[in-house]
């Protein structure tokens, strides 16, 4: 729930013959002589390199890469989950926990908790590759090997080895995720597999471009996801969200909320508040799960793009730190650290919250706009019985989130 930079984003690159060879891009003879050493597409030859250096199918690595930054190295400059560029390797800091009010300030097992090692994916790369932290940071074709050898050592700890068919890589991918609940792994990877099913391309905001075409057969191997155990959440609570979004319950705390009947009682929703945890998904769950907490959320999105619902639409959540916006608003917490200088939310993030966005609209009749998708400090201060208070992703990441649309689903709504 605290301010973060817009993104800064950077370039990409490929030859025009390795695509063609790969696959991955159709083009008459005239326009690959055009651009064969076209600059604009450094980054996408960059994952092609990789995906042959470590025998990932480029089709998974490209797909992977476009959920976790949409392609972009975002200028070295972290994301609100700690990750740095186009595969988002991350390194987490106590400094990055403890931020904020909603985050773990004046917890003394800090040190503990920033140790957990799917915090620090860009140290695990260093030690495959042998490449400096710096480097994986800084140069986004070094972090882009670096995330390919990562890739590469879960496949080859899951299956054995590293086969050329796409589909035998839905296991690495869901690891790839760091989620440690099994719906939020499966959320993650089945949007990279959507992605390499629709196809994807996009033009960066300097002007790269990358493209990965459509590979409609490609099913996944989701039972490969049982060899990763990883916890399950009970699933007899019905939830609000739409198809496209992997939803579960968990009861936020009773005094952090208050039962009503909206609107069928008469109190309309004009207002969706988009906030920022500044803390790991699971821990902010667990934190407003906490009975003696004031506050609550209708919605917690995790940076693999699942959702834990924690208060029905119906009642009131305290999360806006104002109770005339809690009264007539319904609020979404991400996952993350933006209080830290992060500019950017992954791409799964994105889209999960466009998708949850838009279907919460077209429920409850919210326009679309600046004026009612907001983000936390957008509203008045806070005055009446609820005072907990945060900052927000910024006004152009709500306004992003409100306005994305999934390659696969083309959004809800």
């Amino acid at each position: 729930m605290h301010k973060s930079r817009r993104a800064a984003i950077l370039p990409v690159g490929v030859t025009v013959g390795a695509l063609v060879a790969g696959g991955l891009l159709a083009m008459s003879g005239a326009a690959q002589a055009d651009t064969a050493s076209d600059a604009t597409r450094k980054r996408q030859q960059a994952l092609l390199t990789a995906a042959d250096e470590y025998h990932v199918p480029p089709a998974v690595l490209l797909a992977l890469s476009h959920q976790e930054s949409g392609w972009d190295g975002h200028g070295g400059l972290p994301s609100t989950d700690g990750g740095y560029g186009p595969m988002n390797l991350t390194d987490v800091t106590p400094a990055m926990l403890a931020g904020g009010g909603a985050g773990a300030a004046g917890r003394a097992d800090l040190e503990t908790l920033a140790a957990d090692p799917a915090l620090h994916t860009l140290d695990q790369a260093a030690q495959l590759t042998g490449l400096s932290t710096r480097d994986l940071r800084e140069d986004d074709a070094a972090n882009i090997r670096g995330g390919a050898a990562l890739l590469a050592s879960y496949e080859r700890e899951l299956v054995g080895g590293t086969p050329a068919d796409p589909a035998e890589w839905y296991g690495a991918v869901a690891r790839y995720s760091q989620a440690k609940q099994e719906k939020a792994a499966a959320s993650f990877a089945d949007r990279v597999f959507r992605t390499m099913r629709s196809g994807a391309s996009a033009t960066t905001q300097d002007g790269q471009r990358l493209r990965l075409a459509a590979s409609p057969s490609v099913i996944p191997e989701r039972q490969q996801i049982d060899a990763l155990h990883l916890r399950t959440a009970p699933t007899a609570v019905a939830t609000e969200c739409p198809t496209t979004v992997d939803c579960t319950f968990v009861a936020g705390s009773p005094v952090g909320r208050q039962v009503a009947d909206r609107p069928t009682n008469g109190i309309r929703v004009d207002t969706i508040v988009i906030h920022d945890l500044e803390s790991t998904y699971d821990a902010g769950v667990a934190g407003l799960a906490n009975p003696t907490n004031p506050a609550s959320t209708h919605y917690v999105m995790s940076s693999a793009g699942a959702v834990t619902q924690m208060v029905p639409t119906k009642d009131i959540a305290f999360h806006a730190g104002n109770y005339s916006t809690n009264l007539h608003s319904i609020g979404i917490e991400h996952e993350g650290y933006a209080a830290h200088g992060a500019a950017w939310y992954t791409e799964s993030q994105y889209q999960a919250t466009a998708d949850l966005v838009k279907y919460l609209a077209a429920r409850f009749g919210v326009p679309l706009d600046r004026q009612h998708v907001i983000g936390h400090d957008n509203n008045a201060p806070a005055r009446g019985r609820a005072t907990f208070l945060e900052g927000h992703p910024g006004a152009g990441e709500s306004e992003r989130a409100s306005a994305r649309r999934a390659p696969s689903s083309g959004g809800v709504g």
